[in-house]
């Protein structure tokens, strides 16, 4: 890798490439924990419903509500696989000066 001034950065070690991995899985750890902890809250204070209560609900709504709550788990896999992509390469980009990214 070509710096700004002239010299040659060698390419990517192991341990860099950990150390960004590290932080961008704390990142991702961090949120998912946040928002377990924020619907566990919503659902417990708000909406007064213990799995008691909600296996006294109707079958469809039942149905309604796990259909909803596996859509948003994919669909929050699918966000935290492409935010570790982009923050992966983004923290190398940042702290290393990376400028190329090798496939492994």
């Amino acid at each position: 890798v070509d710096l700004a001034g002239g010299e040659e950065r060698p390419s990517i070690t192991k341990g860099e490439k950990m150390v960004a991995a590290t932080l961008v899985a704390g990142t991702l750890i961090s949120i998912m924990i946040t928002i377990v902890g924020v619907l566990l809250f919503v659902v417990q204070q708000f909406l007064n419903l213990s799995l008691a209560k909600f296996l006294l609900l109707p079958m469809g709504l039942q149905i309604a509500v796990v259909g909803g709550g596996l859509l948003a788990i994919f669909l929050l896999a699918a966000l935290f696989c492409i935010v570790w992509n982009r923050g992966y390469k983004l923290l190398l980009k940042w702290i290393y000066e990376v400028t190329a990214f090798e496939e492994d």
